[in-house]
């Protein structure tokens, strides 16, 4: 995969890996992905931070031609739910302590 263009409102790893466990794991059976899901939540985050439709994202952004996920709608509840669930800044993350 080509390398693309680094824009501000894309995760960085740190709060990647806060945020991934958080997203549910695709059901079995269902279409494997064409789009990593990092990549996806980075263009919903553009969307939200920009304000522009979902159509004028840039083309060779994830998902351009579906709609946002309901995921949309929970992010700012996010940190909020990382903090519920031990996740929030200085803590060592998911997994076995």
């Amino acid at each position: 995969m080509p390398t693309r263009k680094f824009y501000p409102s894309d995760l960085s790893d740190a709060e990647w890996a806060l945020l991934e466990p958080l997203i549910p794991a695709p059901k079995p059976g269902g279409r494997p992905a064409k789009v990593p899901r990092r990549e996806i939540v980075n263009a919903i985050l553009y969307v939200l931070e920009n304000g522009i439709k979902w159509r004028a994202m840039p083309r060779h952004a994830a998902g351009v031609r579906s709609r946002p996920a309901p995921l949309v709608h929970g992010l700012p509840l996010l940190p909020q739910v990382a903090k519920g669930r031990g996740l929030g800044e200085g803590s060592p993350g998911p997994g076995p302590a």
